[in-house]
């Protein structure tokens, strides 16, 4: 019997395997009738490029309560309907790169 592989673990589907090509999960219809719906959450780096500020702007607006920040270990991301309910509502106000809060 030929040995390919040897030391790898057989090949198991992993949690991975259930996401898309991007990397996300499959839309609602395609995960099942009634199966839970996880928001859509976007990377700070995302959010920055978004609004054209650095992380450390929204590191500040997190902290005046424009953004709310969901962490998953040391990684920070935000809710993607939090960010489109920001820029439908015009952005944060009086907070431009550098400007100190009062």
């Amino acid at each position: 019997m030929a040995r390919t592989g040897v030391g790898v673990p057989p090949r198991t589907r992993s949690a991975s395997a259930s996401l898309g090509e991007s990397g996300h999960p499959p839309p609602d219809d395609a995960t099942g009738a009634g199966a839970p719906r996880m928001p859509a959450l976007l990377s700070a780096a995302e959010v920055a490029r978004i609004f054209g500020r650095s992380r450390r702007t929204l590191r500040d607006w997190a902290r005046a309560g424009h953004l709310r920040p969901v962490r998953v270990g040391r990684s920070v991301f935000f809710r993607a309907d939090n960010i489109d309910a920001l820029i439908g509502s015009g952005g944060p106000r009086g907070q431009e790169e550098g400007q100190a809060n009062p």
